[in-house]
């Protein structure tokens, strides 16, 4: 189980209870947002996104940890897109159509050898991504 960094008390908390944290009321949310805010300011660039889909390992997992999931799983609104394999983006695309509303900040980069076969899906589903 990933462990998210944020440290409440000298204890370290899985990523899915602070996200259940943020559910409880506006108060609660307000504060473990402050909390991460707080924590991403201490970390580098290259630290600070909460999810990156660079394998489909990881996109497996963050499909099975969201999928009865209601709210924003991403908790500092900054996500990592490597994306090598048609599968993958296939998948990726789904989440984004589904909780790209909560991104604010997106960093895709595309290994592919024809990326611009995808090109007309890939800018449908970075419509549903308005924050960014």
């Amino acid at each position: 189980m990933q462990v998210f960094p944020i440290l409440m008390k000298s204890q370290q908390l899985p990523r899915v209870t602070v996200l259940n944290c943020r559910l409880l009321n506006k108060w609660t949310k307000n504060s473990v947002d402050e909390a991460i805010y707080h924590q991403n300011r201490r970390l580098s660039p290259e630290e600070i996104y909460d999810v990156d889909f660079l394998e489909m390992e990881d996109i497996q997992i963050f499909n099975a940890r969201t999928e009865n999931f209601v709210g924003n799983p991403f908790l500092t609104k900054t996500v990592c897109i490597q994306l090598s394999e048609e599968e993958e983006i296939q998948m990726v695309l789904g989440i984004l159509q589904r909780f790209g509303h909560e991104v604010w900040s997106l960093h895709l980069h595309l290994g592919l050898v024809d990326p611009y076969r995808f090109w007309h899906q890939i800018s449908q589903t970075l419509s549903r991504v308005p924050n960014i």
